[in-house]
C-alpha cells in the first residue's frame, strides 16, 4: 500500500510541477526530477519507519480478524466433529464468510489510507497553487524590472546619440576658432611687421637709406620699446654689420613676415597677444 501512496503522489506532484514550470518557460524537467529525488528520498525514510516500528510492534489485528478467526476455527471443528449435512454445510459457509470478511476489512482499510492520501495530495496541490500565484506575482515584478531597465536603456542611446552630436559640433567649433586663431595670428604678425618698419623708415632722418651709428641707435632703443616684440639686440648689431642699409632691413622684415627665419637666428620674437587690434 506503502508503494501505491509513493506511486500516486510522486505522479500528482510530479505532474503538477512540470505543468506550471512548462506554462512559466521555465526548465520544468530539471524541477520535477529534483522532486522525483526527493519523494524517492522521503519515501525510503518511510519505509525505514514503518520496518522499525513493524518490528518492535509486530501486527495488531482487528476486532473484525479476530471475529473472523474465531469463525473460521468453529467452522473447522465443527467439519471434525459432526457428520450432518446442515452443520457440515452452515461450518464450511462460516469459515469462507470468515475469510471474506477479513479479506473486505483489509480493503476497507486500505479505502481509508487511500482517501487519507487523496487529502493530502489535495493539501498538497492547495500548496503548489499558492506557490503558482507567488511565482506568477514574482514573474510579474519582474517583468516590470526587465520594462524599466528597457526605458533606462532606450535613455541611454538617446543621451548617446546627442552626446555624439555634441562632440562633432565641439569638433567643428574647435576647428573653426583654430583657424580664427591663425588668422588673426597672421594679421598681428603683419602689424608688428609693419609698425618694426615705420619705426626704420622714421629712423633714417636724412633719407638716404642709410642708417649711421646714431641712427642706429636710434633705432635699437625704439624697437626695444615697442610691445608684442621680443628685441636681441645683440644679434640685431650683427646682423647690420658691416654697412646698414634699409635693403638689409627690408630682407630682414620679409623673412620675419613670411616665418622663415631659424629660431636658432632669430633677432625678433613676435608676441602678437600682446597687441590690441
Amino acid at each position: 500500500m506503502n508503494d501505491v501512496k509513493s506511486a500516486v503522489r510522486r505522479r500528482v506532484v510530479t505532474a503538477s510541477v512540470k505543468h506550471y514550470y512548462n506554462s512559466t518557460d521555465f526548465d520544468g524537467d530539471d524541477l520535477a526530477e529534483q522532486m522525483r529525488h526527493e519523494l524517492q528520498h522521503e519515501e525510503r525514510d518511510d519505509k525505514s519507519k514503518h520496518s522499525s516500528r513493524r518490528s518492535y510492534c509486530g501486527w495488531k489485528p482487528t476486532w473484525l480478524d479476530m471475529v473472523a478467526a474465531i469463525a473460521v476455527s468453529l467452522g473447522m471443528v465443527l467439519l471434525n466433529i459432526t457428520e450432518w449435512t446442515v452443520v457440515y454445510a452452515h461450518s464450511l459457509f462460516t469459515a469462507i464468510f470468515g475469510v471474506y470478511a477479513s479479506y473486505q476489512q483489509r480493503r476497507l482499510t486500505d479505502l481509508g489510507s487511500v482517501r487519507k492520501l487523496q487529502n493530502e495530495l489535495r493539501r498538497e496541490t492547495n500548496g503548489l497553487m499558492e506557490e503558482n500565484v507567488n511565482l506568477h506575482l514574482h514573474v510579474n515584478e519582474l517583468n516590470d524590472s526587465v520594462y524599466q531597465v528597457q526605458q533606462v536603456e532606450l535613455d541611454l542611446q538617446r543621451i548617446s546619440r546627442t552626446s555624439q552630436g555634441n562632440i562633432r559640433r565641439l569638433v567643428h567649433i574647435s576647428r573653426a576658432q583654430q583657424d580664427i586663431h591663425e588668422k588673426m595670428k597672421k594679421r598681428l604678425r603683419a602689424k608688428v611687421v609693419q609698425n618694426i618698419m615705420a619705426i626704420v623708415v622714421e629712423s633714417d632722418r636724412d633719407g638716404d637709406l642709410k642708417l649711421s651709428p646714431r641712427e642706429v641707435e636710434s633705432l635699437i632703443i625704439r624697437l626695444g620699446m615697442m610691445d608684442g616684440v621680443a628685441f636681441d639686440e645683440v644679434r640685431f648689431r650683427q646682423y647690420l654689420t658691416p654697412t646698414p642699409t634699409m635693403d638689409i632691413l627690408m630682407g630682414l622684415f620679409r623673412l620675419i613676415l613670411n616665418e622663415e627665419e631659424d629660431e636658432e637666428d632669430t633677432i625678433f620674437q613676435l608676441n602678437p597677444e600682446q597687441l590690441n587690434l
